[in-house]
């Protein structure tokens, strides 16, 4: 069964490689691209992925404000969310960050990524 991943980041350069890399990793992927928030939270409105990788230095609604929204919401609230960013001073996010099932940053491994994908799939399904 095929798995919907939300890719919220600003860089183009960013969206294109998470999609080749997932992609590349399992057949069984379909990833939506999203390169803003307000963007990621029109989409988050139609539709309930099964993970969002998200980043959080974005114009306009911040990638804390739309990790927040998702976290609020009843109907996106259980999604797991893995957050990619170049933002190393996550202390200062942790209070708004806590329920964030993964942070990783940029630059990131591949491998390392796709195996936090699987493994946040994996929990999502059971």
């Amino acid at each position: 069964m095929k798995k919907n991943i939300l890719v919220i980041d600003d860089s183009k350069l960013i969206l294109y490689a998470l999609q080749r890399l997932l992609e590349s990793a399992d057949k069984d992927y379909n990833i939506h691209e999203a390169d803003s928030g307000k963007k990621a939270l029109d989409f988050l409105d139609k539709n309930k992925p099964d993970i969002i990788i998200l980043d959080l230095m974005m114009p306009g609604i911040s990638g804390v404000d739309v990790f927040k929204k998702i976290k609020n919401d009843e109907k996106t609230k259980d999604i797991p969310v893995l957050i990619l960013t170049a933002d190393t001073d996550a202390l200062r996010w942790e209070k708004e960050l806590k329920s964030c099932d993964k942070f990783i940053i940029k630059p990131f491994n591949n491998d390392e990524l796709v195996n936090e994908v699987k493994k946040l799939l994996n929990k999502g399904a059971s």
